[in-house]
C-alpha cells in the first residue's frame, strides 16, 4: 500500500511538472504566432501606405485601417504574454514605440496625396522602420525559443528519471493506474513535439544563434568556447556551423579584445544582465554591420545576431537626402527673399510713372487708355501685396529672431486695434478668452493672428453677422514618439464664415494655393502658408477642420517653452 501511495505521489508530481511545461510550450507558440502575425501586418501596412496615394483604391485604405487595428491588438496581447519576462517586456515596449512612429508616417503617407519628394522621404522612413521592427520581432521569437531550450535541458534529467520510477510503480498496479499511464504518455508526446518544434525553429531562422561556455583560468574568464551554432550563421557570417563549434571566441575573432566585444561578453556573464549593441564585423574581410543580443543562459552565453548592413545604408542615404532637402529649402528661401527684395525697385518705378502719366496726361487720355492705366495700377498694387507677403514668408526662417516670453493677449490686442475699422465695417462679433504667455517671436505671432483675423473678416457669409471666437487650452504632447511629454497650448480660432471643404484641409496651407478667384475674394494665396510656416518654426503645427455651425476651426498647437 505504501508503495502504491508513493507511486501516486510521484506520478502527480510528474504530471504537474509536465503539465506546466506543456502550458509553457503553448504560451510560447501563441507568443511566436502573435510576433509572426505582427510581422506580416507591418509588411501589409507598408504596402497599403505605399500604393494607396498612387491608386486611390478605397479597398487598400480599408485594408490599411483593418491591419492598423489588428497590429495594435497583437501588441496588446504580446504585452500580456511576456509580462513576466523583463527582457521581452522591454522589447515589446520598444516595438510599440517603433510601431507608433511607423503608423504616424504611414498615416501621413495616406493623407499627403502623391507628392514625389515627400513620398520618397516617407517611403525611405517606412523602409527604415520596417527594417528596424523585423529584426526586433525575430529576436523576440528567438528569445522565447532559447528559454524553452534551456527549460528542456533543465528538466530532461529529472524527467527521464522520474518517468522510469513512475513506469516501474505503475507496472505494479497496472489495473488501477492504466488511465494515468495513458495520460502521462500523451504529455510526453506533447513535450517531444515541443522539443522538435524548437529544434526546427533554431535551424530554420535566418538569424545567427551561437552558444558559448566560458573558459576559466582560476576565477578569471579568459575566453568563451562555441558549444552550439545554428544554420543561420551560414548566411550571417558566411561560415558553416561546423567551422565554429569547438573553437574559442578570441580564436575566431582576435580583434574582439581590442574592439570591446569580449569585455561585453564577460560583463553579461558576470552580471547576468542581457545586453544588445551594434557592431561592425570583426572579420576584416567583411564590411558589414550586425545587431547583437547577448544573454546568459545557465552556465554559458547565448548570442543572437542579424545583419543590419542594409539598414545602416538606408539610414545614411536618408540622412543624406534630408541634408540635401534642407539645403535646397534654404536656397529656395534665400532666392525668394532676394528676388522679392529686388522686384520692389522696378515696381516702385512702375507705380511712379503710372501716377505721373495720370497726373500730367489724364485729361488727354482716351477712355480706353485710362482703363488700361487703371489696370496697370491695380496690377502693381497686387504685385506689391504679393512681394510683401513673399518677403514675410521667406523671413520666417531666413531671419533667426530670438524666442522671448510673449504675452499673446497683448499680441491679440494690437492685432484687433489694427483691424478696428474693418471689424466695425463688418459689424463682427469678436470674443477672445484669456491667452497664454509662451516663448515665441512676437512679430511672427502678430503675423499669425493678423492673417487668421483677416481671413475670418474676408470670407464671410452674405446676410450673416460674422462671429469670431478665440480660446486656448493647455495640452500635453509626446516628444518624438517617446513616453515623455512637454507642455503645449492649443489655440482654437473659430468663425462662422463660408468655411472650407475637408478635402482642401491640407491644400489651403500650400503657398500660392487659392480656392476662389480674385474676382470673388482678393488675396495672394500666401496668408495661410505663412501661418503654417510660423507654427512650424515655433515647433508647433496648425490644422483646419469644418465648424459644426458653418465656418472654419483652426487649431494652432504651440509649445509653452522652446527646446534648448
Amino acid at each position: 500500500m505504501g508503495l502504491l501511495l508513493a507511486a501516486i505521489v510521484l506520478y502527480r508530481y510528474s504530471f504537474s511538472q509536465l503539465q506546466a511545461y506543456s502550458d509553457a510550450v503553448e504560451k510560447t507558440r501563441e507568443t511566436i504566432y502573435n510576433f509572426s502575425r505582427l510581422n506580416s501586418l507591418i509588411k501589409s501596412l507598408k504596402i497599403y501606405a505605399r500604393n494607396y496615394p498612387e491608386s486611390d483604391n478605397r479597398d487598400l485604405l480599408d485594408r490599411y485601417f483593418s491591419a492598423r487595428i489588428e497590429s495594435q491588438e497583437r501588441l496588446r496581447r504580446l504585452n500580456g504574454l511576456v509580462e513576466d519576462d523583463s527582457i521581452q517586456s522591454k522589447r515589446v515596449d520598444s516595438l510599440n514605440l517603433t510601431l507608433n512612429r511607423f503608423l504616424v508616417i504611414t498615416d501621413a503617407q495616406l493623407h499627403s496625396g502623391f507628392k514625389p519628394v515627400l513620398d520618397s522621404l516617407n517611403r525611405l522612413a517606412i523602409e527604415v522602420l520596417v527594417k528596424d521592427m523585423e529584426p526586433a520581432v525575430q529576436r523576440s521569437i528567438l528569445h522565447e525559443e532559447l528559454v524553452l531550450k534551456a527549460r528542456k535541458s533543465k528538466t530532461a534529467g529529472w524527467g527521464n528519471w522520474l518517468n522510469v520510477w513512475v513506469l516501474t510503480f505503475i507496472l505494479t498496479a497496472l489495473a488501477l493506474l492504466g488511465v494515468s499511464i495513458f495520460s502521462n504518455y500523451e504529455q510526453f508526446k506533447k513535450r517531444q513535439g515541443a522539443e522538435d518544434f524548437l529544434n526546427a525553429i533554431l535551424n530554420t531562422t535566418q538569424n545567427g544563434v551561437v552558444s558559448y561556455v566560458p573558459v576559466f583560468q582560476g576565477d578569471e574568464v579568459i575566453d568563451f568556447r562555441v558549444s552550439f551554432a545554428n544554420r543561420g550563421v551560414s548566411n550571417q557570417l558566411h561560415r558553416e556551423p561546423e567551422q565554429l563549434i569547438g573553437k574559442t571566441f578570441l580564436e575566431l575573432w582576435p580583434s574582439a579584445s581590442r574592439e570591446g566585444s569580449f569585455e561585453r561578453f564577460v560583463q553579461v556573464f558576470r552580471s547576468g544582465i542581457s545586453e544588445e549593441f551594434e557592431v561592425q564585423s570583426l572579420d576584416p574581410q567583411l564590411k558589414e554591420w550586425y545587431h547583437v543580443s547577448v544573454t546568459r543562459m545557465q552556465e554559458g552565453l547565448t548570442v543572437t545576431f542579424n545583419n543590419i548592413t542594409s539598414i545602416k545604408r538606408y539610414e545614411a542615404e536618408l540622412q543624406q537626402k534630408i541634408s540635401e532637402l534642407e539645403r535646397t529649402n534654404e536656397e529656395l528661401e534665400q532666392f525668394a527673399y532676394v528676388s522679392s527684395h529686388d522686384l520692389q525697385e522696378p515696381l516702385r518705378k512702375i507705380e511712379m510713372f503710372t501716377t505721373l502719366t495720370e497726373q500730367r496726361y489724364g485729361a488727354e487720355l482716351t477712355e480706353e487708355a485710362a482703363q488700361y492705366l487703371h489696370k496697370i495700377q491695380q496690377s502693381s498694387q497686387r504685385m506689391r501685396h504679393l512681394i510683401t507677403d513673399l518677403l514675410n514668408y521667406s523671413r520666417v526662417t531666413s531671419e533667426k529672431e530670438p524666442f522671448v516670453k510673449t504675452d499673446l493677449n497683448e499680441v491679440m490686442k494690437n492685432v484687433v486695434t489694427d483691424f478696428e475699422l474693418k471689424i466695425e465695417e463688418k459689424k463682427a462679433g469678436l470674443v477672445v478668452d484669456p491667452l497664454p504667455v509662451i516663448e515665441a517671436v512676437p512679430l511672427q505671432m502678430n503675423q499669425l493672428f493678423q492673417n487668421l483675423l483677416s481671413n475670418s473678416l474676408k470670407f464671410t457669409r452674405p446676410g450673416r453677422q460674422p462671429r469670431i471666437s478665440v480660446r486656448a487650452e493647455r495640452v500635453a504632447k509626446k516628444i518624438n514618439g517617446s513616453g515623455e511629454t512637454s507642455a503645449h497650448y492649443c489655440i482654437s480660432w473659430i468663425d462662422n464664415g463660408i468655411g472650407i471643404e475637408p478635402q482642401f484641409a491640407d491644400k489651403v496651407f500650400t503657398i500660392f494655393q487659392r480656392l476662389h478667384t480674385r474676382d470673388e475674394y482678393e488675396g495672394t494665396g500666401i496668408g495661410l502658408a505663412l501661418c503654417k510656416k510660423i507654427a512650424t518654426r515655433h515647433g508647433g503645427d496648425i490644422t483646419m477642420e469644418p465648424n459644426e455651425d458653418g465656418g472654419t476651426v483652426f487649431r494652432i498647437i504651440l509649445p509653452a517653452e522652446q527646446a534648448t
